[in-house]
């Protein structure tokens, strides 16, 4: 079918800190974001007056790991585990639609609905440090909660 594409991309890292230390252990990164893959469907018409495109992510869940090693005092003693817990952010999928419509050859406009299904999720890079445990983590928690169905509409003006 013409005008027809597909878009896969997929992203991953893995990282692991350890100190000298007596007693450290290798703990993974809390600055290292979880597996992410996208899968896309667009179809362009041949004379590229018109498109759309659907558009899926996922996203893993992680846990950050606590350490006490911001507060060791070089005293000898051997580092132990940290009594903090971490909320495990939970992964998610969600679906994104795109579409444009070329108006005039300098004139294009553009609309989307972002997050279609609506869906309740936590992006790991700012969710990560939230706590469990107290009504103030409770509180954390519900504050960071991406946003949910979004709408948009542009239009590009060409030069």
């Amino acid at each position: 079918m013409d005008g027809l594409s597909a878009t896969l991309a997929l992203g991953y890292s893995e990282g692991k800190s350890k100190s000298s230390y007596s007693g450290d252990k290798y703990v993974d990164l809390d600055s290292v974001a979880p597996m992410k893959a996208i899968v896309g469907v667009a179809w362009d018409d041949p004379a590229k007056r018109y498109g759309t495109a659907l558009t899926a992510t996922f996203v893993k869940g992680k846990q950050a790991t606590a350490t006490n090693r911001e507060s060791y005092s070089n005293s000898g003693s051997a580092i132990t585990d940290a009594s903090s817990d971490y909320m495990r952010v939970p992964g998610y999928g969600m679906l994104d639609w795109t579409a444009y419509w070329q108006v005039a050859k300098n004139v294009r406009l553009n609309g989307g609905v972002y997050n279609l299904t609506d869906r309740k999720y936590w992006d790991y890079l700012s969710s990560r440090n939230i706590e469990t445990g107290t009504n103030q983590d409770a509180n954390d928690k519900a504050l960071a909660v991406m946003p949910g169905r979004t709408w948009q509409l542009g239009v590009n003006v060409d030069f």
